[in-house]
C-alpha cells in the first residue's frame, strides 16, 4: 500500500465489558509496517496490550496481523498471563492455533498464580484447547508452582471426567501427588466422585498412597459409595439416586472436607 492510512481498533473487551480504544494502526509502505503503541497497556487495572485484547476476544484475523507487524506474545498481563495463558484462560482456540503456528511455544511458562497453559485450559474445561496444547508438547505432567496440582489433579478436582480420561489416555501420571501429598484419588474419594473414583482406579491409581497427614484415599472418602468402590464391592455405573445420596450418616459436605480433598486440609472419617 503506497498511501498513509490510519484507523482505530475498537473492539469489546470480555474483561472490560465496554469499547476499548487499542490503539491505532498505520500502514506506511510494503514492507514498512509499524504499530503505534504497539506496547502501550490498556486499561491500567489489568495491564494489557492490543494483541491481549485481540486473544482474549479470539479475533485471529487481528491476532496475526499483530504478530505480524512484531507484537510480542510474551509480555504478561498484570498477573503474570501472557498471549497464550490469556486465549487458555478464555477457550480463545483459534488465537492460540494462530500463536502455535506462527512460532509461539511457550507452553510451560507459569503465570503468577503458577499456572502453566494446560491448567488453565484444564480449569476452563475445555477438551479442544487441551487436545491443541498436548498435541504441541505441552507437559502433561506439569505442576502449578503454588499447591503442586497436575493438570489431571485439577481435572478431577474440577470434575472434569471427560478431561481426566483425555489426560490419562495422553500418559498422566496417575499416582502424582500435590505438596500436600495428595493423589487424583485423594481427590476424588474425598468430593464423592463415584465414576472419576472407577475410573482412576480401572486404571491403575494405588488406593495405599498416603499423604502428608497419612492419609489413604480411603480414610479422606466420607460416602459409603466411594468406600465400596473403593474396596472393589461396587463397579456398576452409578444411577442418579446414587448420584444424590450424598455422604456417609447424611452428613453434608463442608467446606473443610472440600479443603481435604483439593489436598491441603486432612481430615478424619465419620464414627
Amino acid at each position: 500500500m503506497h498511501r498513509e492510512e490510519e484507523g482505530e481498533l475498537r473492539w469489546t473487551s470480555s474483561q472490560q465489558r465496554h469499547l476499548v480504544d487499542i490503539g491505532r494502526v498505520t500502514l506506511v509502505s510494503p514492507g514498512r509496517t509499524r504499530i503505534l503503541a504497539r506496547e502501550r497497556r490498556v486499561g491500567s487495572r489489568l495491564d494489557q496490550t492490543p494483541l491481549h485484547l485481540a486473544v482474549i476476544t479470539d479475533q485471529p484475523e487481528l491476532v496475526a496481523l499483530l504478530l505480524q507487524h512484531r507484537a510480542s506474545p510474551l509480555i504478561p498481563d498484570r498477573n503474570g498471563q501472557t498471549c497464550i495463558h490469556l486465549a487458555c484462560e478464555n477457550g480463545s482456540v483459534r488465537s492460540l492455533e494462530v500463536l502455535i503456528r506462527t512460532g509461539i511455544r511457550d507452553l510451560e511458562s507459569t503465570n503468577y498464580h503458577g499456572m502453566t497453559a494446560l491448567h488453565l485450559a484444564i480449569r476452563s474445561g475445555r477438551r479442544d484447547i487441551t487436545e491443541c496444547l498436548l498435541e504441541h508438547g505441552a507437559d502433561v505432567n506439569a505442576v502449578d508452582l503454588k499447591s503442586g496440582q497436575s493438570p489431571l489433579i485439577l481435572a478431577v478436582e474440577n470434575e472434569f471426567e471427560e478431561l481426566v480420561s483425555l489426560l490419562l489416555q495422553k500418559g498422566a501420571e496417575i499416582n502424582g501427588s500435590t505438596y500436600a501429598g495428595n493423589t487424583a484419588l485423594h481427590v476424588a474419594s474425598g468430593r464423592g466422585l463415584y465414576e472419576i473414583t472407577r475410573l482412576l482406579l480401572r486404571s491403575g491409581a494405588d488406593g495405599s498412597i498416603k499423604n502428608c497427614h497419612n492419609d489413604t484415599a480411603m480414610t479422606v472418602a466420607k460416602d459409603r459409595k466411594i468406600v465400596d468402590i473403593l474396596r472393589g464391592k461396587s463397579s456398576s455405573p452409578c444411577s442418579q439416586n446414587e448420584r444424590l445420596r450424598g455422604p456417609i450418616k447424611g452428613r453434608p459436605y463442608s467446606p473443610l472436607s472440600q479443603g481435604a480433598a483439593s489436598g491441603n486440609i486432612s481430615f478424619s472419617p465419620p464414627p
